[in-house]
C-alpha cells in the first residue's frame, strides 16, 4: 500500500500523484490523506480517469480516500511544464516550484539590479526555476554559473531553463551550502522566508552566515527580501557592511561585500 499525503499546493499534489500512478502496478492500493481546505475533495474529479476512489473517512478538517489504479498512466513531464517569457528569455517551471503561476515581483526587482560589472564565478542559492541565473547571464555571458537547490523538481526546472536559453551552467543538489566545495565571486538568492503563514528567517540567517565561507575576498552577496523583514543586524555581524540597492513593491535588494 502507498500512503500519499495531499499537500497545500493542489497542482503539485496532482503532479506527484500522476507520477506515482505511472510507476506502480495496476490495482495497487493508495491511501490518500489531506486537509479539506487544501482541496483534497477535487481528487474525485481530477483523477477519476485513472483511479477508483472511495471516501472511507471524513472529518471536519480532513478526509481519507482509498483508491486503486485502474489503468495505465503515461506520465510526460513536458505536459506539466509552464513557460514564462521575461526579456525574451524562457523560464521553465513545474508545479511546486516557486514562481510556477507567475514570475514574482521580488525576483524581477533583484534582476533589475544586475549589470555587466558582475564577473567571475556566480552561485545561485535556491535556484528554483533558474530565473536569476538566466537573467544574469543575459546581462553578462562571460560569468560561470552554478545553480543549487534542495528540491529535485526545482533542479529539473533550472536545468531546462538553462537548456532552453542555450546557457552552460553547473546544476546540483545542495541544502544551502551542504554540497558546495568552491568559493565564488558573487552569490545571489531569493530565499524562502515563510513557513506556512508565518515568517521564518532561519534559512535567511543561515544563508548569510554561511555565505562568508564561500565567497572570495571582495566577493558579494546579493539577496531579495520582503520589506517587512530586516536582515541588517546579521549582515553587519557577518560582513561588517550592507547596502540596500533598490526598494520597490514591498521588496528590498540587499548587498554585502566580503
Amino acid at each position: 500500500m502507498i500512503v500519499f499525503f495531499w499537500i497545500k499546493n493542489k497542482t503539485e499534489s496532482i503532479f506527484q500523484l500522476t507520477y506515482i500512478l505511472s510507476i506502480i502496478q495496476k490495482n495497487k492500493k493508495i491511501l490518500i490523506i489531506g486537509k479539506n481546505k487544501f482541496g483534497i475533495k477535487s481528487i474525485t474529479k481530477k483523477m477519476h480517469e485513472w483511479m477508483y476512489i472511495k471516501k472511507i473517512l471524513y472529518k471536519k478538517k480532513c478526509t481519507v480516500y482509498l483508491s486503486y489504479k485502474k489503468k495505465k498512466v503515461n506520465f510526460a513531464l513536458k505536459n506539466f511544464f509552464k513557460k514564462h517569457i521575461l526579456y525574451n528569455q524562457i523560464i521553465i517551471t513545474l508545479p511546486g516550484v516557486f514562481g510556477y503561476k507567475k514570475i514574482d515581483p521580488g525576483s524581477i526587482l533583484l534582476i533589475s539590479t544586475f549589470n555587466k560589472s558582475i564577473q567571475g564565478k556566480v552561485l545561485d542559492v535556491g535556484s528554483g526555476s533558474g530565473i536569476l541565473s538566466v537573467m544574469l547571464h543575459k546581462k553578462n555571458s562571460n560569468i560561470k554559473l552554478t545553480l543549487i537547490d534542495n528540491n529535485s523538481t526545482a533542479l529539473l526546472c533550472s536545468r531546462y531553463s538553462l537548456k532552453e536559453n542555450k546557457i552552460i551552467g553547473n546544476v546540483f543538489y545542495s541544502n544551502l551550502f551542504s554540497h558546495v566545495q568552491e568559493k565564488y565571486n558573487f552569490i545571489i538568492s531569493n530565499p524562502p522566508t515563510h513557513y506556512g503563514n508565518l515568517n521564518n528567517l532561519k534559512i535567511v540567517h543561515e544563508l548569510i552566515k554561511q555565505s562568508v565561507n564561500f565567497l572570495h575576498k571582495n566577493g558579494e552577496l546579493r539577496i531579495i527580501l520582503h520589506s517587512n523583514i530586516s536582515c541588517t543586524e546579521i549582515l553587519l555581524q557577518e560582513f561588517g557592511n550592507y547596502k540596500i540597492l533598490k526598494q520597490k513593491n514591498h521588496y528590498k535588494v540587499y548587498q554585502s561585500i566580503l
